[in-house]
């Protein structure tokens, strides 16, 4: 089931209780719905991005005023580690870091936009900013996929709006960002 918008997430403003798990910081940001990164991707880099908050964050713990603050130190960590293309987890990190906010419902993954704009405006802003291909490549067979998450979301909302994905979608998107990428290397 896909949700419709953003997800509006109540939460109190109660600190972290402490603990030796060393998941609970991000995890909570989670629950928090700050999540700017892939809860896989990030599991791997768990022990390096709390060396960074103890470094560079200066709150006692994360709270509903100052989540947004861990996200940008948290993220600001996340885009430091180059992009491997080899990597598809590290591929699908990226579109998130830069797209979404994730998080999780009923045992599902869930990516929403965090600004209004469409897949296509997404597919855009890959070709305005680092892909250097011919705008026709949206026609390729290749990116059949995304041109239909497109029209669904297109269908469902109105074409610039907030739209909410899941790992499918997400997928979707990862394998299309991928496909130009290699497009563009073999160019």
């Amino acid at each position: 089931m896909i949700m419709e918008g953003p997800p509006i997430i109540s939460v109190s403003n109660e600190p972290v209780p402490e603990s030796t798990d060393s998941s609970n910081i991000i995890d909570h940001l989670e629950k928090l719905g700050c999540a700017t990164w892939h809860p896989l991707f990030i599991r791997d880099f768990y022990q390096q991005v709390l060396e960074y908050i103890q470094e560079n964050v200066k709150y006692d713990s994360p709270s509903k005023d100052n989540k947004w603050g861990y996200e940008y130190n948290i993220s600001k960590f996340l885009k430091s580690i180059p992009l491997n293309l080899d990597d598809y987890m590290s591929v699908k990190n990226y579109i998130v870091l830069d797209n979404f906010t994730y998080f999780n419902k009923d045992g599902k993954n869930y990516y929403s936009v965090r600004n209004p704009r469409s897949v296509y405006e997404i597919f855009w802003s890959w070709l305005g900013n680092e892909i250097k291909l011919d705008s026709s490549v949206w026609h390729d067979k290749e990116l059949e996929g995304l041109r239909n998450l497109h029209q669904k979301f297109k269908k469902k909302y109105n074409q610039y709006t907030f739209f909410t994905t899941d790992e499918e979608g997400l997928n979707i998107i990862t394998s299309s960002y991928l496909y130009l990428k290699k497009k563009e290397l073999r160019k």
